[in-house]
């Protein structure tokens, strides 16, 4: 792939692993712009990830030039906008674009939507979704405990993908879990109880909620919903669209929307969770970026590209797309490990995989004999299977067969 080299104006992103890929970002900009990506070696990149980005655009290594280097250097290269699509990354590209006088949100909106104890605050001060919370350490516990009430969620404060996302039931869970920590690293969350899917038990009781800002103007462009959590609160898989009537969905971008203003943001791409409950929608958490597999299913399914308007907000555009429309019903299946479980064993092949109905992408994370890493959360998972079909109701037995095919095959040590 060659660069865009004979473009004079280029666009920073800010890459570490995320939701959308090197090819996912340069389709994005359709030669419209040059691409940098800066990178973090700490990172730990494998080096074919770094051959990757050099092939599709310039890139900046961080750790190596420092702040100030990347600043110029950006500048040098004719950066007029930044944009990321990882959680790692957000603080410094809304830094970076600020200090370029790029198109930004303002400063305390990226630490609102990356430090989840703030985020609380500033949501339940604005009445938005109001939730019990406590950060919580080693010296803090029984307040914690008392004015949050268990059982109830732990989770580091900073981080995405349920990474350190616990369940505790009782004092001694939360004294176990947070022995050893700092006194702000941890957050403690009033649990919220979700209700069924009526008539689709296949789902599970939360969504995301995609949203396009755009001069502080928010625009839905689709409601996904969710398989089951497992164990840890790992997400097992997505579908969309939707299958929540249109009333309701609008509800829940209105919440978002509530939500996004309360917080601050201005421009950009959100992935915003919300539990479903007997009592209306309830926020788990916003994320100031798009949401994983999001890109893939929408550009599979629609005509709605979220990296490219992305892209064009960061570059000072304002497109006003319209909410996304599928064409076919499409899902994503994780394979995932048991809490516990540190080698995969048996993994159901590839070949097999691509024999079932409607199965049109696998991504293998690990194969026999690997070591897992139940710490990863969500990324944990040791296959990605992507499905799609006509209709919600094909869809809903592919899955179910995908799931016997490759969840039933899956056994680890």
């Amino acid at each position: 792939m060659q660069k865009a080299s004979d473009v004079s104006v280029a666009v920073l992103i800010p890459y570490s692993r995320g939701a959308a890929s090197p090819s996912d970002i340069w389709r994005g900009a359709a030669g419209r712009w040059q691409i940098v990506f800066l990178y973090s070696a700490g990172d730990r990149h494998p080096p074919e990830t770094l051959e990757v980005l050099s092939n599709f655009g310039e890139t900046i290594d961080l750790d190596k030039v420092g702040y100030d280097g990347a600043l110029e250097r950006s500048r040098d290269l004719g950066v007029r906008g930044v944009v990321t699509f990882s959680e790692r990354m957000v603080r410094t590209a809304n830094a970076l674009a600020r200090d370029l006088g790029c198109v930004a949100n303002p400063p305390a909106t990226a630490v609102n939507v990356t430090d989840k104890s703030r985020q609380r605050q500033v949501l339940n001060s604005a009445q938005v979704s109001v939730t019990r919370f406590k950060p919580v350490g080693p010296d803090s516990v029984a307040a914690a405990a008392r004015a949050v009430g268990l059982p109830a969620v732990l989770k580091p404060r900073t981080g995405s993908a349920s990474q350190g996302v616990t369940l505790v039931d009782d004092v001694a869970a939360l004294v176990a879990a947070v022995s050893g920590g700092r006194r702000d690293e941890w957050l403690l969350e009033e649990l919220i109880v979700g209700a069924p899917r009526t008539g689709e038990p296949w789902l599970g009781d939360y969504v995301s909620v995609e949203m396009f800002s755009v001069g502080r103007r928010h625009q839905l462009l689709g409601v996904t919903d969710k398989l089951p959590l497992a164990p840890g609160f790992r997400e097992t898989g997505f579908v969309i669209p939707s299958s929540l009537p249109e009333g309701m969905q609008q509800e829940l971008a209105e919440v978002a929307a509530r939500a996004l203003d309360a917080l601050g943001i201005e421009n950009g791409i959100t992935h915003t969770e919300v539990k479903l409950t007997a009592h209306g929608p309830r926020l788990i958490e916003v994320n100031g970026r798009l949401g994983g597999s999001i890109q893939r299913m929408f550009t599979r399914g629609s005509d709605v590209n979220p990296v490219a308007l992305a892209l064009e907000a960061a570059m000072g555009a304002e497109p006003s797309p319209a909410e996304a429309s599928f064409r076919v019903h499409l899902a994503t299946v994780f394979v995932l490990p048991p809490l516990g479980a540190v080698r995969a064993r048996e993994l159901a092949t590839v070949g097999e995989l691509r024999e079932l109905a409607g199965v049109w992408r696998i991504e293998e994370h690990a194969r026999p004999g690997d070591p897992v890493d139940i710490g990863a959360g969500s990324l944990s998972r040791v296959q990605t299977i992507d499905v799609e079909a006509a209709s919600r109701r094909e869809l809903a037995h592919r899955v179910r067969v995908v799931a016997e095919r490759a969840v039933a095959r899956a056994s680890f040590e």
